[in-house]
């Protein structure tokens, strides 16, 4: 999960309070944090100039769900070209196994990068069909599903 931090044009520091983030710059008052955590992540921006008080503001971000596409079109015109797992980046180090209608495990990552294009454990493409597929998070319990395959 990714999100934009916007505050005044100001110079300070993002910190994390509480929850997951990595900040793009945590000295650009609009920066992009990634890696966010499933629910509440609150972030503290900074304001020092050494010569007055420091200055706080703290901005919350509510990451509710992992959301899983259930269709692929991997024909690389840039859309549903890949499966993609919003949120994936907050469940740790997740492995996908995918099998095929008959249960033969057909593809397997360990670490899974939101970048499978319906291909097998060779690179060689699968029949349009109905996979299913398994996620184990690192973070989190199994989740199982099924993913199309449309050529």
């Amino acid at each position: 999960m990714e999100a934009q931090l916007t505050h005044q044009n100001d110079t300070g520091t993002w910190s994390v309070i509480s929850g997951t983030g990595d900040f793009l710059n945590n000295n650009d008052a609009n920066t992009t944090v990634n890696k966010l955590s499933m629910n509440e992540n609150i972030f503290l921006w900074t304001v020092s100039n050494g010569i007055c008080s420091d200055a706080y503001d703290t901005v919350s971000f509510i990451v509710r769900d992992m959301q899983i596409q259930t269709l692929i079109t991997p024909n690389m015109d840039g859309n549903n070209d890949y499966f993609i797992l919003r949120g994936l980046e907050s469940m740790g180090r997740t492995e996908l196994v995918v099998f095929d209608r008959r249960g033969v495990q057909v593809f397997k990552n360990e670490d899974y990068d939101n970048l499978w294009d319906g291909v097998d454990f060779n690179g060689n493409p699968l029949r349009g069909d109905t996979y299913f597929y398994v996620l184990k998070p690192g973070n989190g319990k199994s989740v199982n599903g099924f993913i199309v395959i449309r050529r």
